[in-house]
């Protein structure tokens, strides 16, 4: 079929009849062009409108920013955060938001919840929040309970007719620092969603500021308050005036409405206070059914938001018309390891922040009064006596004439002889020589009646208790009794103990030593024993016994126990750098250690308690030389000729093949038998290698040790920078540094000394095999901290959140690294944490809260 063919006209015009039909085409072509461009115009100004409203939203972002930079306060920062995402959905009443802040190292997160003020820790397993804070992945849902990683007890709550987004914020490093949860009756736009990501590592940035602000100005208000008790040891000084300068002090810490420092008389249990009395009336409130009691019942800070609601509270005890709201409740004198009970309680009701309004007590108060606390304890305990006085002639003066006396230095033997002593029986006769002149300068007066009596502590006197353990005792895991028992066993074991030695005599001694042990962090009567316990089993389990008279042996346990008796949780060269006291008494030389000795035969003139009696003077003499002579050689100035002197005396030996082949008496250790001053050695050597023994144990025991000393060591170094003295240990909330000091001690100091021990006695060697692998832990730390960033000391990897003994850094500049098996105990993680304890540092993992390590796990020494 052909197609039909249209011939055009000799004019070349279309038919006429096509004419109509092509103007219509131009007319729809030219109302789709239009049509388009209407539509262009419209999208144009869509994206338009978008653009200007997205650039609305980063100015608000950039005003977010400069509010972000402008806070110091953590909280105050949570806060700006909080309203800013509250903005992006105004007026939603279905909007719900939360904060995760990542604790990498534990298996725990601080949730921050916007208008209810609180942090609450909560796991980091089996949640949405776990689960974008491991994998970085953004969630939204609009119905939570078909998620498989929902858990209503970490999560937000589902609310109807919502959607629900969860995202993370990184760091600066591109790492997960916290988790944000929304809830909104709109999905949350993409561009909202790319801003609050883009905040991650301004906002990680701005917090870690702020935390290192913030531990700036706590370390300045500790060092203010200790600064006010620095110089409260002097004898000089009332102790009333004491008393109000540990007031001050705490007021430096934070400022509170009232600020009341309370004594315990446990013998009839009650508070009573000194601050106080004289001005109004005698506070003197029983123990039992109140916050203040339980502060002192359970040797535990008590951190009250909303006194009036807790179970414990007694408006007649705790309120005392003052109004109480938020409280603290710091006890003094305790040590948890000692189970020793604290003797005052520090009582702190309704902070005040800087503009006058009331808060909250945070961890960080805490912490800084958890110091404070350990200084205040030793100056208390050192003028026990003069309180029980004080307490007594309150008791049995008018309020008027005991205001008057109490602020002055007083005629004591006026004071018993006036009216009997009703506190307790024979306390005339214990306080009538308990004061000593105000220009002496030794702290410690001796005393003429027995100590407090020890039923509680020793059930029997029969000498029949259980057998002291060797080298599997763990101290940290043994109770006090049990401690005080093995004291007894050790001090009258028949091959140790003098003749006709009375074991009730025994008991009084063991017990004023441990009385006259303060609660520090390091050195504290489980120390004490820990040395003894280390002299007893070289003494037991080598042949160093058979060259030892009996008055070597049972002088070096007694030098053993007393080697750092009534130390007051400083060194030497804070003493000397100081000028204190004990420094001007003892010349600048071994100042510690001569007043561990004399502290020990000070005591020991106390007939109840002197071990020594049944001797003979010339024994005496002996004895005393042997003790002195020991104690003073645990000086730290010494090791080095001490052990030069050790390989003198191997040097003879040292080709001979083994010098002790089933010998009792071999030719080395024979050559310290040759005389008293060879004994007296021998003796020395025993108490210093135990006075440097922590290392030698298993590592959990060794790590334990290791906080210890370093929680010490940050008392020192803020005792340091308040009197304006040269700081002898820095950055002690840096775990490099910590475990590189650790590995020095331990490779450098004790190690070249048990050497040489163990030549002498071989029978040791199990003890460098635990001391060479606790440096082998160590030289792997310092292995894997120094891979870290090297733009921040407190950087570190990411490890598995029960990675134990690994070190890991302060809570705060001023709190010291830690190895994190020993963190936090089981039970004793807070439900509400601050945010300097929990973000440390945003970049990297932060504190561990897991006390999993073998052996030690129901012991922690800070927290």
């Amino acid at each position: 079929m052909q197609a039909r063919t249209i011939r055009s006209p000799a004019n070349g015009r279309p038919p006429a009849v096509d004419a109509p039909r092509h103007a219509s085409k131009k007319v729809v072509h030219a109302c789709d062009d239009s049509k388009r461009c209407d539509d262009k115009i419209t999208r144009l100004e869509a994206d338009v409108a978008r653009f200007k409203a997205q650039e609305a939203k980063e100015h608000v972002t950039f005003r977010l920013i400069e509010d972000l930079l402008a806070q110091d306060d953590l909280y105050m920062m949570m806060d700006v955060f909080f309203a800013y995402v509250e903005g992006l959905f105004p007026r939603d009443q279905r909007h719900r938001c939360a904060v995760f802040l990542l604790d990498a190292d534990t298996d725990s997160m601080a949730k921050i919840v916007p208008k209810l003020c609180s942090v609450e820790a909560v796991p980091t397993t089996r949640s949405i929040a776990a689960e974008v804070a491991s994998t970085g992945a953004t969630v939204s849902a609009r119905d939570l309970s078909r998620l498989a990683a929902y858990n209503p007890g970490v999560d937000l709550a589902p609310v109807a007719a919502a959607t629900f987004v969860a995202f993370g914020l990184l760091d600066s490093t591109g790492d997960v620092f916290a988790v944000v949860q929304a809830l909104s009756s709109a999905e949350m736009a993409p561009f909202d969603l790319a801003l609050l990501q883009r905040l991650g590592p301004i906002l990680s940035n701005a917090m870690r500021k702020a935390i290192e602000f913030h531990d700036i100005l706590l370390s300045q208000r500790t060092q203010a308050a200790l600064l006010h008790i620095v110089s409260s040891s002097s004898t000089e000084e009332t102790i009333l005036k004491l008393v109000q300068r540990v007031i001050k002090g705490a007021n430096h810490i934070v400022h509170c409405e009232s600020v009341t420092l309370f004594l315990l008389d446990w013998p009839r249990n009650e508070l009573w206070s000194l601050s106080s009395s004289f001005r109004r009336s005698n506070l003197r409130f029983a123990i039992d059914g109140c916050l203040l009691g339980a502060a002192a019942l359970s040797s535990a800070i008590i951190n009250v938001k909303h006194a009036p609601s807790d179970a414990r509270f007694d408006a007649a005890v705790d309120d005392r018309g003052s109004g109480a709201t938020t409280a603290l409740y710091v006890p003094i004198g305790v040590h948890h390891m000692n189970d020793v009970q604290p003797i005052a309680v520090l009582e702190c009701i309704n902070k005040l922040n800087a503009h006058k309004e009331p808060s909250e007590f945070t961890y960080e108060d805490e912490c800084a009064f958890e110091a404070f606390a350990s200084e205040v304890a030793v100056i208390l305990r050192r003028r026990s006596q003069e309180t029980d006085y004080l307490k007594l002639l309150a008791d049995t003066k008018s309020e008027s004439l005991w205001a008057e006396r109490a602020q002055s230095q007083v005629n004591l033997l006026e004071a018993f002889t006036s009216k009997p002593c009703s506190l307790q029986s024979q306390l005339a006769d214990r306080l009538s020589d308990s004061f000593f002149n105000s220009e002496s300068l030794s702290p410690l007066p001796a005393l003429d009646t027995p100590p407090r009596p020890l039923t509680q502590l020793f059930k029997t006197k029969s000498v029949d208790v259980p057998t002291v353990p060797r080298w599997s005792l763990n101290v940290f895991t043994t109770e006090l009794e049990t401690l005080l028992s093995y004291t007894q066993n050790m001090l009258l074991d028949p091959v140790m103990a003098l003749p006709n030695l009375d074991p009730s005599v025994v008991q009084n001694f063991i017990q004023i030593v441990q009385d006259h042990y303060h609660p520090n962090p390091f050195h504290n009567f489980l120390h004490g024993f820990s040395v003894l316990h280390t002299s007893y089993c070289i003494l037991k389990d080598t042949q160093a016994v058979t060259v030892l008279t009996p008055p070597d042996r049972f002088g070096c346990l007694i030098a053993a126990l007393c080697h750092d008796i009534d130390h007051p949780g400083h060194s030497n060269v804070f003493e000397v750098n100081s000028r204190s006291a004990l420094a001007l008494l003892h010349n600048d030389d071994a100042v510690l250690e001569r007043h561990h000795a004399a502290t020990t035969f000070r005591l020991l003139q106390n007939e109840h308690v002197n071990i020594l009696q049944g001797l003979s003077p010339d024994e005496y003499r002996y004895a005393r030389k042997v003790i002195v002579r020991a104690i003073i050689g645990t000086d730290m100035a010494q090791h080095f000729e001490h052990i030069e002197a050790l390989e003198k005396r191997w040097l003879p030996y040292a080709r001979t093949a083994d010098p002790l082949v089933e010998d009792r008496r071999g030719p080395a250790l024979a050559g310290f038998g040759k005389s008293a001053d060879d004994r007296i050695f021998l003796v020395q050597t025993i108490v210093h290698a135990s006075d440097l023994g922590a290392q030698v144990f298993p590592t959990p025991i060794a790590l334990k040790w290791s906080n210890m000393i370093a929680k010490e060591f940050a008392y020192q170094a803020l005792m340091e920078t308040a009197e304006g003295l040269p700081v002898t240990h820095l950055h002690v909330d840096d775990p490099l540094h910590m475990v590189e000091s650790q590995h020095f001690f331990a490779a450098r100091i004790v190690q070249p000394l048990w050497h040489c021990l163990v030549r002498f006695l071989p029978k040791l060697d199990h003890c460098l095999g635990n001391l060479q692998k606790n440096i082998a832990h160590y030289e792997s730390e310092i292995r894997r901290l120094k891979q870290l960033s090297p733009h921040s000391p407190r950087k570190r990897l990411r490890p598995l959140a029960h990675s134990e003994g690994q070190a890991i850094p302060g809570t705060t500049r001023c709190t010291p690294a830690k190895f994190n098996s020993f963190r936090l105990c089981s039970g004793d993680l807070k439900t509400q944490l601050s945010f300097s304890s929990l973000i440390s540092d945003f970049s990297a993992t932060s504190l561990d809260t897991a006390d999993d390590m073998g052996g030690i796990d129901d012991v922690d020494d800070d927290d």
